[in-house]
């Protein structure tokens, strides 16, 4: 890591880690007292992320992981804003089999870059949330900040919220 920014947007403190142009990390409830994430392709993705609108272009990432964890997180690029998966329906749609649903929760506990590859997207068979590195709680307010419906801490699914 060669530069650490801080990005706030209502509700949500992100601490940004980059390698040279590469945006390598992001951490969730971090980052005050660094320098404010200047202009630029990470700050318009995240503004628009944040406010609901068409996702731009995505940025420049320095994803590093085991050829399965980087399978796994571009794999989740293929869920919607507002749309969610099972574990194991994950695991289907990914690898062909749902044997493979714990090992994709390992993975995406790993996902250096939470929101732009959107592990929340991912949840438990029974409509929990299931796990997530930041804990559920940011997970939720994720989630609800893409339209998704929620009873309690389980999922309420609607029409089109879920994937086959």
């Amino acid at each position: 890591m060669d530069k650490r920014y801080f990005y706030e947007t209502e509700g949500f403190s992100l601490l940004l880690d980059f390698e040279g142009d590469s945006l390598t990390r992001i951490s969730f409830g971090m980052g005050k007292g660094l320098p404010r994430l200047p202009d630029g392709l990470s700050r318009d993705f995240l503004e628009a992320y944040f406010h609901g609108e068409e996702e731009t272009p995505f940025p420049k990432a320095g994803l590093t992981g085991t050829t399965f964890e980087l399978d796994v997180w571009r794999s989740l690029l293929k869920i919607p804003r507002g749309h969610l998966m099972t574990y194991a329906s994950f695991a289907e749609m990914a690898f062909g089999s749902r044997k493979y649903a714990r090992s994709v929760g390992q993975a995406l506990g790993k996902n250096s870059l939470a929101i732009l590859y959107p592990c929340h997207r991912v949840v438990a068979s029974d409509l929990s949330l299931g796990g997530y590195a930041f804990g559920t709680d940011i997970k939720k307010a994720l989630l609800l900040r893409e339209g998704v419906l929620f009873k309690g801490d389980k999922v309420v699914p609607g029409e089109g919220t879920f994937l086959p």
